[in-house]
């Protein structure tokens, strides 16, 4: 299936049917006034980007009997339960195909993901995943295994539809940036048009949440919505979203949308929200996870967009074994499985993450 620019817009047009009839933000929170007295509406916006002229997978290999092959996994950490369930779809998958799965973790760490992917061409793996930390620190290591005949595809590398392979890499599965944050800006502005907004990045250099947030900011604009600030939590942390929301809030007290560069980082400013009293600010996550349905359900956060975890992990097994069996080629370059977005209109069908 491809998401041509047609099937894009029928998506949008289906999301904005869900959003017929809401009146409040996160469920049970009233949506924020916008001032001046006008019933200001929010601008139409296309979806333009790049994303929507990409496939949403690869072909399905044929399973050959009796091939025996080994994928090395590079992951940036297991702590995201994003990512944890994208390296499990991938080992489930490896294995449903007959091949052995070897995982690395790197915590975050570049220097350790430098280490692990020598220490899978010193094993001899026959193919490689990879969600790279740092994708420029991995240049070496990874032209090496294209010098032996290892094929390398990548998770968001680059993260930008559109944009040309790293060296070295023969393909990439993109979870998907540019369009979910399309559809929570437009959710978000569908509520509150006009509205004061700040983001909540954070403080490591992965280029996928960099761009991510950007791309909030981008479309919040496109929607117009007023930027205030972005404040970076400082670490992947709870504890570092809930300080990066009340510096929000101390410096920005009308503001009505906050923008995070994760779940986690969503229900933690959504806890923090609720904590203060707070009920016309508007909180919206990106990747899916059950805690963040769950409080949109009750009425803390107002959305996210679900990514499809398990088909983000079982296309890389399958361009992998493509690749090395010679099956479906030549692969695309980039493929982006479809998003959903989730608000309180349909958060009761959806199972999330971790759910």
């Amino acid at each position: 299936m491809k998401h041509t620019t047609s099937a894009l817009a029928a998506m949008v047009a289906i999301a904005a049917l869900a959003l017929t009839g809401c009146a409040s933000g996160g469920g049970g929170s009233t949506a924020p006034e916008t001032g001046g007295g006008t019933s200001a509406e929010a601008p139409d916006v296309a979806f333009d980007g790049a994303e929507g002229g990409l496939d949403a997978a690869y072909g399905e290999p044929e399973i050959k009997e009796g091939y025996a092959f080994t994928v090395g996994w590079l992951t940036p950490t297991l702590a995201n339960p994003f990512v944890k369930a994208v390296y499990e779809a991938g080992e489930a998958e490896t294995k449903r195909l007959g091949g052995e799965f070897i995982g690395l973790d790197a915590g975050l760490n570049v220097d350790n993901q430098v280490s692990q992917c020598n220490q899978l061409i010193a094993q001899g793996v026959d193919a490689i995943a990879v969600y790279g930390v740092d994708p420029s620190a991995l240049g070496p290591c990874l032209e090496e295994a294209a010098s032996l005949g290892i094929p390398v595809i990548g998770q968001d590398t680059p993260p930008q539809a559109g944009e040309e392979l790293l060296p070295s890499y023969t393909s990439a599965v993109l979870q998907g940036v540019d369009y979910p944050r399309y559809l929570v800006t437009q959710h978000a502005a569908s509520l509150a048009p006009g509205a004061k907004y700040a983001t909540i990045g954070v403080n490591i250099p992965v280029p996928l949440l960099q761009y991510s947030i950007g791309r909030a900011e981008h479309w919040a604009d496109e929607f117009g919505l007023e930027f205030t600030e972005r404040v970076d939590a400082q670490g992947d942390t709870s504890e570092a979203a809930a300080d990066a929301t009340n510096t929000i809030l101390t410096r920005n007290p009308d503001v009505k949308v906050i923008f995070t560069y994760n779940d986690p980082a969503a229900a933690a400013a959504a806890n923090t929200l609720l904590a203060a009293g707070i009920t016309d600010v508007l909180v919206y996550g990106n990747s899916g996870e059950q805690a963040t349905i769950d409080l949109i359900k009750e009425g803390s956060a107002t959305g996210t967009v679900l990514l499809d975890t398990k088909q983000i992990g079982v296309q890389q097994i399958w361009g992998l074994y493509n690749l090395l069996t010679e099956q479906n080629l030549p692969l695309p370059k980039q493929i982006v499985p479809a998003p959903v977005l989730v608000t309180a209109e349909n958060a009761d069908s959806v199972v999330g993450i971790g759910g």
